[in-house]
Order: C-alpha cells, then structure tokens, then sequence
C-alpha cells in the first residue's frame, strides 16, 4: 500500500511544483456585483483595453475604443480600473492585467456611496502564460483524480 501511495505521490509532486495556479480571472460585471471588498488587496486577473487618460494615468475599461472623453470620467468611474504599473499605454485588443487590487470607497457630497478602482504592481499577462497555468492545472488534478481511482479500485488489495 505505501508503495503505491509514494508511487503517486511522486507522480502529483512534480506537477503540483510546476502548476503555480495564477488568480482566477476576473471581469468588470463580477467587480461590479461581488463584495469588492473581500477582493481588496488580493492579486487579481481582469480582462480589458487599456487606455490613456488626459492627465497621463492608465485606465483598463470593459469597453473597446471608448472617446477620449469617457476615459476617467466620474461617470465611469466603478467600470474603469486605474492601473499603476509598466504597461504599453494602448492596445487595440483585450489584454489581461494582473496586480494588487486596491478598492476605495468614498461618499459624494450628496451622500451617495462611490467606488474606485485601483490596480498596483500590474503587468500583462502573455496570452501563452495563461493558457499554460490552465493546462498545469488540468494536468494536476487529471493525476489525482487517476491515483485516486486506481487506490478505490484496488483498496482491497492493500488490507
């Protein structure tokens, strides 16, 4: 029995090593709608177009070729990232954007709550990187999934 558990512990190993499972990916409707707050200050993935405000500051939106004039505006502003990071400042197709999301509530004079947005330390993720961490994935929990039928299978035979 021992034999055939460090025989699969040496199979899974290598692969759990190899398989650094990257933040889940997020989009801009599930910012919208989770508790942002329990995604503050976590390293996230989030899917966008990146822009350049007037004022020199990156801006990942949901929306491709947004007008100058809706980049940063308060009107957009819980749909529009602020991304701090070295980052090329346009792209003309979505790019996935990784960092540290910080969340900033505040209240207009009003009284109305409003959310922005920040992203820290943020870098692009390469289309092959993460399709890669996927497979790492697959991979792993396909081994496990293999051991563990293999040990239910023949259990019997290791009392």
């Amino acid at each position: 029995m021992h034999k055939v558990l460090l025989f699969g512990l040496m199979i899974v190993s290598p692969l759990c090593v190899v398989a650094e499972v990257p933040p889940a990916p997020l989009s801009f409707h599930e910012l919208g709608s989770v508790a942002s707050d329990a995604l503050d200050q976590q390293v996230v993935q989030i899917r966008g177009f990146l822009y350049t405000a007037d004022d020199g500051q990156q801006i990942l939106a949901a929306e491709p070729n947004l007008k100058s004039c809706c980049v940063a505006s308060e009107a957009k502003i819980g749909q529009q990232i602020v991304v701090l990071g070295e980052l090329p400042s346009h792209q003309r197709q979505a790019v996935f954007v990784q960092g540290r999301l910080i969340v900033e509530r505040s209240m207009t004079p009003n009284g109305a709550a409003k959310t922005r947005f920040r992203l820290e330390n943020a870098s692009i993720v390469p289309a092959e990187e993460h399709a890669g961490g996927k497979l790492a994935l697959g991979l792993t929990l396909l081994a496990l999934i293999g051991v563990g039928g293999y040990l239910l299978r023949y259990r019997g035979n290791f009392r």
